[in-house]
């Protein structure tokens, strides 16, 4: 599970183009540890869990898609990496 707090968000979407991300809340994404696949999303405030569906868009998207990077270099899934962030997997050797 990787969180984004609301700091992390407004930064975020100060970046992205016309995000409709809620600034005022953070968010937490649940992802495979095999394949990097989301599992679950929520917007989290004061506590409680709410559904992602007003923040639903490519924003989200990017946002989702950037936890999942950060969530896989600091657990160090290569799997993971290697599936979706190629660029960021280690090359293999050379022989």
């Amino acid at each position: 599970m990787v969180e984004v707090d609301p700091d992390e968000i407004e930064a975020f979407s100060s970046r992205w183009p016309c995000s409709n991300l809620t600034v005022t809340s953070g968010k937490e994404f649940l992802f495979s540890a095999e394949n990097g696949d989301i599992l679950d999303a929520a917007t989290v405030s004061r506590g409680r869990r709410f559904s992602t569906e007003a923040d639903d868009g490519s924003a989200l998207a990017a946002l989702a898609d950037d936890a999942c990077r950060f969530g896989a270099q600091a657990l160090g899934l290569t799997d993971v990496l290697a599936i979706r962030f190629p660029d960021l997997a280690q090359a293999a050797p050379r022989p």
